[in-house]
């Protein structure tokens, strides 16, 4: 297939494919490959194609009661792969262990046991190997990449308000040696800086950075996920360690009845503030949305922007300096409450009653009616009386 300067192919999988897909991509020179995951009634979430190696570490903090997590392990070469694989906990103790085989050009799915707190599914094959961890819940979909292991700092800014209240963050580090113990310093806002953080052999640590920003530094190779939950709503990132000048990111398809609120994440680690310029382009590279940020000295900014269009791709970032970064997306799809003609055979009673005025009366009885429920609600879920009203 032939991609023409600027624009983007969007390849369609088989309509009943009968089980797990892959794709393996050659080309002559660099581009962005993203793969788009739809799930009915649990979500969308879109990643890059992964890192090819013989060794993965896959880090992961869900609650068993909630989510249900496969790992799927692909294999690029015309001859069949064997993987062992071992599934730690959090302090580095080995659960369970075994070997799975993987068909030339084809994919294995295994089964995850989550446990019941922060952990880890290690690979090691006998040739090079691609994996992902690939949770469902009812909604909630979340894809955790396998990726080098990196000690490269990792910032991470404070949560903007456009993606929901009531969220949380996590940072989630694991220390994918088999001997050595692992290091990192951990600073936050409004504490001291220079935390030491420890890491035994195989163990993993989950650090919810809900409140403020935060950065860490490893002194050792580290393997590092990031968690975004947003009420029932959840998307894992895995950081970009390698800082460049021009960035091109997926973003989610949302077709033409909803629209996509997002959060850009940039983060600079030169000794001098940068600006960014940002296109939202579709696939023949027209700009959807563009905008230019200045990124602080040593610093991370985040910007929040939201659009609507069926055939959104790529989001592009070039800067003079490099840069890192990371995008949160929420699908939002509206639709009416009620039907129209319900609505009208409600307000029957008052226009019999007392004509255009026992209308209004009717509407304000149901506006106040909904203003309770919505205010007995925003209570329930922890808000002070006066944040409610």
């Amino acid at each position: 297939v032939l991609v023409e300067p600027g624009k983007s192919l969007l390849l369609l999988p088989p309509a009943e494919p009968g089980g797990p897909l892959s794709a393996t991509i050659g080309v002559g020179k660099p581009i962005g490959a993203a793969a788009r995951l739809t799930t009915p009634g649990a979500g969308t979430e879109t990643y890059f194609g992964g890192a090819v190696t013989s060794r993965h570490c896959l880090p992961f903090d869900l609650d068993p009661a909630r989510w249900r997590a496969q790992a799927l392990i692909q294999n690029g070469f015309p001859t069949a792969t064997i993987a062992g694989w071992t599934r730690y906990d959090g302090a580095g103790k080995t659960l369970s262990e075994g070997r799975v085989t993987i068909p030339p050009d084809g994919v294995a799915t295994l089964a995850t046991d989550l446990g019941g707190g922060p952990g880890a599914l290690c690979l090691a094959a006998d040739g090079p190997i691609a994996a992902a961890l690939v949770a469902r819940s009812s909604p909630g979909l979340l894809v955790v990449q396998g990726a080098p292991a990196t000690e490269a700092r990792v910032a991470i800014p404070d949560r903007h308000t456009t993606l929901g209240h009531f969220g949380e963050r996590h940072a989630i580090i694991h220390n994918p040696s088999n001997s050595e113990m692992a290091y990192l310093t951990l600073d936050r806002a409004g504490f001291p800086k220079g935390q030491p953080v420890p890491i035994v052999p195989h163990g993993t640590w989950s650090y919810a950075v809900s409140d403020g920003s935060a950065t860490l530094t490893p002194q050792q190779p580290v393997m590092v996920s990031i968690r975004e939950t947003i009420g029932i709503h959840a998307a894992a990132v895995t950081p970009e360690g390698t800082a460049a000048t021009s960035l091109i990111v997926p973003t989610i398809d949302i077709g033409r009845d909803g629209y996509a609120v997002s959060q850009i994440e940039l983060a600079n680690a030169e000794a001098e503030p940068v600006q960014a310029t940002l296109n939202l382009t579709d696939g023949a590279g027209r700009t959807l949305w563009g905008d230019k940020i200045w990124v602080e000295a040593e610093g991370t900014a985040s910007k929040p922007f939201w659009y609507r269009g069926d055939d959104s791709r790529f989001l592009t970032i070039a800067a003079r300096t490099p840069l890192t970064a990371t995008l949160l997306q929420r699908e939002i799809r509206t639709g009416r409450p009620v039907h129209g003609l319900g609505l009208s055979l409600a307000l029957l009673p008052g226009w019999a009653a007392g004509g255009y005025g026992g209308v209004l009366a009717t509407v304000a009885a149901l506006a106040a009616l909904v203003a309770l429920a919505l205010y007995e609600l925003l209570r329930r879920i922890g808000l002070d009386a006066r944040a409610a009203l």
